[in-house]
């Protein structure tokens, strides 16, 4: 995968962001050394402090998906 195109995913997932306090919506993906890719997005909430940014879901997707020390890039 090109580096354009996991931006390109990057850009996708912040598609999927849900930011109506801040309008900034932020997507990431990650891809792992397998060529295995996982993509998330900013969740705010009213209390700010429990909101998640686009890194953190990325990240806990990717975990499940195929653990951290196989994580290769990672785009936001």
């Amino acid at each position: 995968m090109t580096e354009e195109e996991l931006i390109a995913l990057a850009r996708s997932a912040a598609l999927k962001a849900y930011a109506p306090y801040s309008k900034f919506h932020v997507g990431s993906a990650i891809e792992s050394v397998d060529g295995e890719v996982i993509t998330g997005a900013n969740m705010e909430n009213a209390c700010y402090r429990l909101g998640i940014c686009a890194e953190q879901s990325a990240l806990t997707a990717a975990q499940h998906k195929f653990g951290l020390d196989k994580v290769a890039r990672i785009a936001v």
